[in-house]
């Protein structure tokens, strides 16, 4: 077993590079787990031990399990694994929000579906090659503006 002193560098570096990823400053983290800012720093130093109560809260806050932020070698979610579901998340929601607003600037939805059900068979080549299109096109009209 591992000297606290190392398991605390560790969880200060898993909380760190959760942190980041989400996107979220030691300030608007620190408000989410209802700690001080100082304190989620001395965390992510390795400084400070949490209670188990903050503990369960960094895990449940990142869907990831107690064992998974001290590095434990059973847990069921490691750390690359976090990292990559928590990119993939970030990724759906950009493009989420990007197709919701397609939506909302569409006048014909049934015609927005069609292209969208077009694209899903064309190859990457051609999804590329379309897209050069639409800017040039993009370009085109804002020549004519």
């Amino acid at each position: 077993m591992l000297p606290e002193h190392e398991i605390l560098k560790y969880l200060g570096l898993q909380i760190r590079v959760l942190r980041e990823w989400a996107g979220l400053k030691q300030t608007e983290l620190a408000k989410k787990l209802h700690i001080s800012q100082t304190t989620l720093a001395r965390y992510e130093n390795g400084e400070l031990r949490p209670p188990i109560e903050t503990l369960l809260r960094i895990a449940d806050f990142f869907d990831v399990s107690i064992d998974a932020l001290l590095g434990r070698k059973n847990s069921h979610k490691d750390p690359l694994s976090i990292l990559q579901e928590l990119r993939i998340q970030k990724e759906q929601n950009v493009l989420e929000n990007e197709i919701k607003e397609l939506l909302d600037k569409t006048a014909n939805k049934e015609e927005l579906r069609l292209l969208l059900r077009q694209l899903k068979s064309c190859s990457p080549k051609t999804i590329k090659r379309l897209i050069k299109i639409i800017k040039a096109i993009e370009e085109e009209e804002q020549k004519n503006e």
